[in-house]
């Protein structure tokens, strides 16, 4: 094992160093920048567009040179005399419903020269309402619910909630976390946040709000503790470790009744999700360049479920969990038969790579089905994602998205096998 891990990291020292040194030698220096271009000549304009959400297209386009860098500037921080960017929504039909000009995206909602409008809802919130004191503004990816963080008053924070565009609520004010940490959001649109209890700063406490933006805990955390990540409806709050050390990996679980529950999850844990109206959550851990393995930890038993590598043994590329199945997307080596297809020939490792989709069952971490392509198909954009919307689950490519239907993947239908 000791063997297999430094010739791991041994093979990573070596690629990361031919990878510099080939690109040292061949990069030529303008003006202080290295020289990526692609093609010869100075670039006059750049084109990108991609699904941003089901039914809504982006389109972000850039004419004309970046004068102080001769590059052009791929994303334009705001919208400029040679930057257009549209946000167009179309029905089912394919008919266009609305279009209107962007300075930037984010999950769920997109800025615009005066106000902050929802991608997958259809509301609008005029910018001069919203608090600007070193603010940052964080929404659900149905577009659901909204917070808008700022600080009132210097070593104060608080959050304004907003629920369908409408504000229902202000969390806070209350004195700011030493780390500094910030409102997080739960795919359900419940929330967190480390804050102080004490305007001396000599302790911490960890909120989370329901799905309503309705304050449902306030207790004490470790005053070390980072980012809060909020359960279901507000129902508790996990909180990472932000002070170093050897608790880098320790989540301590927290609710309304009970005493905290701490846990170390090694290695380098990523959290991905929770398992709908539950306590249980899906962590990724990873050592070396392998591919991660997944563990599924139930918080208020204070136990792991269950662990497994990650379905195919490939690179995963978005997770998703469901009341009753997880989604995985997976880039996996393809296996060439008879016909083994042009393929996508992963540039480092030298491999054919294909897509494929696993969902697995969340009481025993098995497998209940897998969808692969017929032929294996060239993606190098890695932007996409899995989205739920109401009762509907979409996966999203730059290109594509498709609609899944969890009762095909239990009746094993539509190439589920």
């Amino acid at each position: 094992m000791i063997f297999r891990i430094i010739n791991s990291i041994a093979m990573m020292l070596l690629a990361t160093a031919l990878i510099t040194l080939g690109g040292a030698q061949a990069a030529e220096r303008r003006g202080g920048f290295v020289d990526v271009r692609k093609l010869p000549g100075e670039s006059c304009g750049v084109i990108e567009s991609y699904w941003l959400a089901p039914h809504v297209y982006a389109f972000e386009g850039i004419v004309g040179l970046d004068k102080e860098s001769s590059f052009p500037r791929r994303r334009a921080p705001s919208a400029g005399p040679n930057t257009f960017n549209r946000i167009t929504w179309f029905s089912e039909k394919g008919e266009v419903l609305r279009q209107l000009a962007f300075n930037s995206v984010q999950p769920g909602f997109a800025w615009t020269s005066n106000q902050v409008i929802g991608i997958n809802e259809n509301w609008s919130i005029p910018t001069a309402q919203l608090a600007s004191e070193s603010s940052q503004t964080i929404a659900t990816s149905d577009s659901r619910l909204m917070a808008h963080e700022y600080h009132p008053s210097p070593g104060r924070v608080a959050a304004d909630i907003y629920l369908h565009g409408q504000r229902v609520n202000t969390i806070g004010p209350f004195a700011t976390h030493r780390i500094g940490s910030t409102v997080h959001l739960g795919a359900d649109g419940s929330g967190a946040l480390v804050v102080c209890g004490n305007e001396a700063r000599t302790n911490a406490q960890v909120l989370a709000w329901d799905t309503n933006g309705v304050l449902k805990l306030r207790v004490e955390c470790a005053l070390g503790s980072g980012a809060a990540i909020p359960a279901p409806n507000g129902r508790g709050a996990l909180t990472s470790w932000a002070d170093g050390g050897t608790n880098v990996n320790t989540y301590t679980w927290h609710t309304a009744q009970g005493k905290p529950r701490a846990m170390d999850i090694n290695f380098n844990p990523h959290f991905c999700g929770w398992i709908p109206a539950t306590s249980q959550s899906l962590f990724s851990v990873t050592l070396g360049p392998d591919s991660p393995s997944y563990r599924l930890i139930d918080w208020d038993a204070g136990q792991i479920r269950w662990e497994i590598p990650c379905p195919g043994n490939g690179h995963p590329l978005a997770v998703e969990c469901l009341p009753d199945m997880i989604l995985f997307a997976v880039a996996e080596p393809y296996k060439p038969g008879a016909w083994s297809g042009s393929g996508w020939i992963f540039q480092l490792a030298k491999k054919d790579w294909i897509r494929c989709f696993y969902a697995v069952n969340p009481s025993d971490g098995s497998v209940l089905a897998r969808w692969q392509p017929t032929y294996p198909y060239r993606y190098s954009d890695m932007r996409q994602s899995f989205l739920r919307l109401r009762d509907k689950v979409y996966y999203l490519t730059p290109k594509e998205f498709v609609e899944i239907n969890p009762g095909d993947i239990l009746a094993k239908k539509n190439g589920w096998q």
